[in-house]
Parts: structure tokens; C-alpha cells; sequence
């Protein structure tokens, strides 16, 4: 998926499917454990189609990428974030339980 992903956006980096292929591109270099790489992936979808459809999932699979790097911190602000930005996605719900579970541990 990775490779079908990266190419496509090599061919078509001005589709109105890019927002979909970046976060599957990013989606797939999470599920490889590249999370530096996933949180980049999904920042360039956010930075360059910040309204996206995929822009909460991308802020999801960011604030993932993040807790496995250790970067709980991080992690927490893109939850809020996501929860600020996009109040009625269906990612959101999931998003402010992880982000109340974080802040229960100290």
C-alpha cells in the first residue's frame, strides 16, 4: 500500500484524491512503525488541505505516531486540537477519550 500510495502522489500530486492518498500514505508508515515519517506524512495532508474530509484522521494518526515515540505531550495537544478543530468528526469521541485518559495520568 505504501509504495501504490507514494506513487500515486508522484503522478497525480494535484488530485482531488491527494488528501485520501496522503493519509494512507501516512496510515501505512504507521502500520510499519516509521511514526516520524507518519506524523510528517499526515502534517504535509493537514498543512496543504487543512480542511480535508481526512484532516481528523490525520490529526488522530498523528497524536498515535506521537504516543509511540513517547511524545505525550505532543500527543495531547494534537488531541485537543483535533477535538477544537473538528467538534462533530467521528474520530472526535475517540480523540477526548484518549486525550481524558493522557490527562488522568500523571
Amino acid at each position: 500500500a505504501f509504495a501504490a500510495y507514494d506513487q500515486f502522489l508522484k503522478n497525480y500530486p494535484h488530485s482531488a484524491l491527494a488528501p485520501d492518498a496522503l493519509y494512507g500514505l501516512g496510515y501505512s508508515q504507521f502500520a510499519l512503525k516509521n511514526y516520524k515519517s507518519a506524523i510528517a506524512t499526515q502534517q504535509k495532508l493537514l498543512d496543504a488541505h487543512p480542511e480535508s474530509a481526512k484532516a481528523p484522521e490525520a490529526m488522530m494518526n498523528m497524536a498515535n505516531s506521537q504516543l509511540q515515540l513517547g511524545q505525550v505531550a505532543a500527543a495531547k495537544q494534537t488531541l485537543r486540537d483535533l477535538v477544537k478543530k473538528f467538534p462533530d468528526s467521528e474520530v472526535t469521541p475517540t480523540a477526548q477519550k484518549r486525550l481524558k485518559a493522557l490527562e488522568s495520568i500523571k
